[in-house]
């Protein structure tokens, strides 16, 4: 199975100012060490009316054989930096996520059981005070629980809303839509977005 993180499109930014700076801080697992990736893209400066693919740390964030019957945990937060990190030691902090998602499975007594709601924390606790969380804002989170071998859909596309659109004169508020797709098989990707597309505008969609 593969997730592949997309793109994001921005309907308003939370920062009022200009150009938001978002990035994703997360996991992907099916409730065993060997199967936990961490998620961590960098930033994308983004503004009111575009839409950006991810870059460093986006496309394929997880690759593995997970056995049919099990959940497919996919938690991450949509954040916007206010706080300058040291993005040059990424890599670093993948393995600190990583790590510490696959202590928190294994200390819980039953991995498996793991909802996507505390893989999210165990996520966030491995960035620890070296991303500053607490500086930046919050845009929302997503938790996503996908039964493996249960669904016939081969590539199956998320869009998730991170969104609050009630705000004090307008401030504080932003609309984000990020697009992923969660694979199952050995297919194509870019081959079955582009066929799929086709097949739509051919029936007036």
């Amino acid at each position: 199975m593969r997730v592949t993180l997309d793109s994001v499109t921005c309907r308003d930014t939370e920062d009022v100012t200009g150009a938001d700076e978002l990035y994703l801080v997360g996991a992907v697992t099916a409730g065993d060490e060997a199967s936990t990736r961490a998620i961590l893209t960098r930033p994308l400066s983004i503004d009111n009316g575009q839409t950006s693919k991810f870059g460093e740390g986006g496309g394929t964030v997880f690759d593995a054989h997970v056995e049919d019957g099990r959940l497919l945990k996919i938690a991450f937060a949509a954040m916007d930096e206010d706080a300058g990190k040291d993005w040059a030691r990424r890599e670093e902090l993948i393995t600190k996520v990583t790590k510490n998602v696959s202590d928190g499975l294994r200390a819980s007594g039953n991995p498996q059981a793991v909802a996507a709601a505390q893989v999210l924390p165990l996520a966030v606790q491995g960035l620890g005070l070296a991303v500053q969380l607490d500086a930046d804002d919050e845009l929302g989170q997503h938790l996503y629980e996908y039964p493996v071998g249960v669904r016939a859909t081969v590539v199956s596309t998320q869009s998730v809303p991170f969104q609050k659109t009630t705000g004090r004169w307008g401030w504080s508020t932003w609309q984000y839509t990020v697009t992923y797709h969660i694979v199952t098989g050995d297919v194509d990707l870019e081959w079955w977005l582009a066929e799929r597309a086709r097949r739509r505008r051919e029936a007036g969609f």
